[in-house]
């Protein structure tokens, strides 16, 4: 049974509380899949902090920029250009190691 929340149209568990107090609705945009890749550094072979994260929907894909900040759990997202379908990445997935593109 649904009940609705605070005489809003949407049912209460969908309504999250924002840190100010007020009542929000979570709304579906969208789903699909998603990769994360980092950047090893050949020069020193670390891995660097940044990270990306592609997100692929059937409207098309999208790539961010992730910056760990100072503290924990935060990030920057840089929202990057739509070329991430044409890049490849290096992939040791179940222990073959091949050129795979980005979002296969």
């Amino acid at each position: 049974n649904t009940s609705i929340s605070g005489g809003s149209m949407y049912p209460e568990e969908v309504i999250a509380e924002s840190k100010r107090g007020e009542k929000e609705a979570r709304i579906f945009l969208e789903s699909g899949k998603y990769l994360i890749y980092r950047y090893l550094s050949l020069k020193n072979m670390r891995f660097e902090r940044k990270f990306k994260l592609v997100l692929k929907s059937e409207n098309g894909a999208r790539e961010y920029l992730v910056i760990p900040l100072k503290g924990e759990k935060r990030f920057l997202m840089i929202e990057k250009g739509d070329d991430c379908l044409s890049k490849k990445i290096w992939s040791e997935k179940e222990g073959v190691k091949k050129v795979e593109d980005l979002l296969d």
